[in-house]
């Protein structure tokens, strides 16, 4: 299957985030799936730390110093596979984009990939009241083909805000526990921080 991942942020190796999103979809990759990658980079060294990084990994990128450049290539190249696809991003703003235009995405599944601010709901961003905006966040999530969820602990607030979900599913850890194996608890109240 062929999976295209429009990534909204900024492609940076000094990203976590980044580098997650790279060894998920190098995995899938791995299995015979066929993985594209959009985003755009800062400055022309950064696009070369990138390609480097993802030599060998079998995910086909798609990215420029130019938005409008990469986004029209990565556009085109899915427009024009007319394969059974998935598309994924972490944007609920690009996602609402994609579902819009679902009509020329046939043998199409669009799912979200949630990452740390999966709840603009929640917070100060967007137009409109805290329950205008859980409103249409229900409504987006109503439409989704299914989620990703990047923890285990995601699960637990979407239930409790949505009482309707596409189906889900949730990312292994990635944490090697044998270089924590050995880790001590330390005085730190355990009430200031979540280790997810």
């Amino acid at each position: 299957m062929n999976i295209y991942y429009d990534y909204p942020l900024p492609l940076c190796l000094s990203s976590g985030m980044v580098q997650q999103v790279i060894r998920d979809y190098a995995a899938l990759a791995k299995l015979g799936h066929k993985v594209f990658l959009y985003g755009y980079v800062v400055d022309e060294p950064k696009a070369h730390d990138v390609q480097e990084y993802l030599r060998g990994s079998g995910i086909h990128l798609y990215a420029s110093t130019s938005k409008y450049v990469a986004r029209t290539r990565f556009l085109a190249r899915m427009l024009t596979d007319f394969s059974r696809k998935v598309v994924v991003s972490r944007s609920p703003n690009k996602v609402a984009q994609l579902l819009l235009g679902r009509w020329l995405l046939p043998r199409t599944r669009i799912l979200m990939e949630w990452h740390e601010d999966p709840f603009p709901h929640l917070s100060d961003k967007g137009k409109g009241s805290v329950e205008q905006r859980h409103k249409r966040f229900a409504a987006l999530l109503r439409r989704l083909d299914g989620l990703v969820l990047t923890n285990a602990s995601q699960e637990i607030i979407l239930k409790r805000e949505f009482a309707d979900l596409p189906p889900y599913a949730i990312l292994p850890n990635g944490v090697d526990k044998t270089q924590f194996s050995r880790a001590q608890r330390s005085d730190v109240d355990s009430e200031q921080f979540v280790l997810t």
